[in-house]
């Protein structure tokens, strides 16, 4: 399916979208926000004017479980265990999923393991539901999409209720809206042809940025606890709560369980912090405008490409080759590189590149009737992307700008492993370049490169892009 928005996917007028101030999300693909409890404790929507409060009651309700526990295994612990799994969420469209439009969730696993800390947090004092909001900072595996989604999960009814309201008011109806029953209620919201799933609203309002580092980095160690508290922590995680990126969860659990002082403080800076909601308009993460400048270039810049009725792997890999070269000529030669960079010059984040190189490709396969996907958790990660026609004859791409640390490492080991896990017999490794500073690196790269085919060794197709910023004719 074709990558499109909800306005575009049902014909709505985007200005009248906005009007309801509902995020309009990519029905197939995931965006990297996700909705924030803060700003959720703040909506204005009817329908979730009292979902902060189920949320707090939710945790709550696990808390009392956990401290009515005895041992492992018992009632309450079951109860509990129960109440933290939540499947992921794939009707909003929102968190760090590269594959598709399936959320995070929190498995009966993670679930088990979340539950562990909780007990320690929980006989050490601290009670407050809030300790899962925050669960990020000290829970392994755990990152702002699986709370997220957590959240997601606990409020479902509510987003049910806004969507219905808002699709009505948009004018959503007839053949378009199926009926959908959720917990003891129906409600009528359109739903995705092939899977059935149902096709849920959030309000921008409630929804935040979700960068690389899981975690709540944001919140500030200026505690107001004593001077000797603060020593202890900042001898351990550096003068600021954001420094407790590089700091492993498991130590960092280690303190609060020592000084559970610091969790009181760190929970209290924490309720009196508001959440910052991402601004959709400027995007400056390239989050959204990748869809629209690739559907806007590609129209353009048209790509004739053909397919045999039969296509062998040879066929799939010259359309994806070819698509690619044109994504290059598009970033290099026609200005679509500004999508790459920030107002202020600095280049955006890795996923810019990444959604912006899919939009392209997107809108080129589809001519050709071939599938191309956010790459599925193969179970030793996830590829960017996956282009395939039939069963056997597939390409996997991964992109990285030069500018990430992992270039060389993502050349021979992650596209190795995504390649073997997606049982793919080529792939492309496409390089983008907006970092005049990424010499050593991508001369680290190219002398891999060399080395891996004059010993004959397999080595995946690399395409250099270069979109680094560049003197205009005039000036130069």
């Amino acid at each position: 399916m074709k990558s499109q928005t909800v306005t575009s996917y049902f014909g709505i007028d985007k200005k009248v979208f906005a009007t309801i101030g509902a995020y309009d999300a990519v029905v197939n693909v995931d965006t990297k926000v996700f909705i924030h409890p803060l700003l959720l404790r703040g909506t204005t929507a009817p329908e979730l004017k009292g979902s902060y409060a189920k949320v707090q009651k939710h945790f709550a309700e696990i808390l009392k479980l956990i401290l009515a526990s005895k041992k492992v295994g018992d009632r309450a612990w079951c109860a509990a265990h129960e109440r933290l799994t939540f499947p992921e969420v794939a009707d909003i469209g929102t968190g760090y999923s590269r594959a598709s439009r399936h959320g995070s969730g929190i498995g009966r696993k993670l679930a088990r393991q979340l539950l562990v800390s909780a007990k320690q947090m929980v006989d050490a004092g601290v009670v407050e539901p809030e300790i899962f909001e925050l669960m990020g900072l000290f829970q392994p595996n755990i990152g702002r999409d699986r709370l997220s989604d957590t959240i997601a999960g606990i409020i479902k009814a509510d987003l049910f209720a806004y969507s219905e309201r808002a699709f009505r008011n948009l004018g959503v109806s007839g053949k378009r809206i199926s009926k959908v029953q959720y917990g003891h209620k129906t409600y009528l919201v359109p739903v995705r042809p092939v899977s059935g799933d149902p096709i849920l609203l959030v309000p921008r309002e409630i929804l935040a940025d979700l960068p690389v580092a899981a975690c709540f980095s944001e919140v500030d160690i200026v505690c107001a606890a004593n001077a000797a508290l603060r020593q202890i922590v900042n001898g351990i995680i550096g003068e600021t709560w954001k420094e407790a990126v590089s700091v492993r969860k498991a130590k960092l659990r280690d303190v609060l369980l020592r000084h559970p002082k610091v969790f009181f403080d760190l929970i209290e800076v924490y309720r009196r912090k508001t959440g910052k909601e991402y601004d959709f308009d400027a995007d400056p993460a390239g989050l959204v405008s990748w869809l629209r400048a690739a559907e806007s270039w590609t129209a353009m810049h048209a790509l004739p490409l053909s397919m045999p009725k039969a296509p062998g792997q040879k066929d799939v890999e010259s359309v994806v080759l070819d698509m690619t070269q044109k994504f290059k000529e598009l970033i290099e030669d026609r200005g679509l590189h500004k999508l790459l960079y920030r107002e202020d010059g600095r280049p955006r984040r890795e996923t810019a590149a990444q959604f912006l190189y899919f939009g392209v490709a997107d809108c080129y396969c589809e001519a050709n009737d071939i599938g191309l996907t956010r790459g599925p958790e193969t179970g030793r990660g996830r590829v960017d992307f996956k282009a395939e026609k039939g069963y056997m004859e597939k390409v996997v791409v991964e992109v990285k700008l030069t500018r990430n640390p992992n270039l060389v490492h993502g050349y021979t080991d992650q596209l190795r492993i995504y390649q073997a896990a997606e049982k793919a017999k080529v792939s492309v490794y496409l390089v983008i370049d907006v970092d005049h500073g990424s010499a050593e690196r991508l001369k680290a790269l190219r002398m891999t490169v060399k080395k891996a085919r004059g010993e004959g060794r397999p080595a995946p197709t690399v395409v250099y892009v270069d979109a680094r910023t560049k003197t205009t004719a005039s000036a130069a």
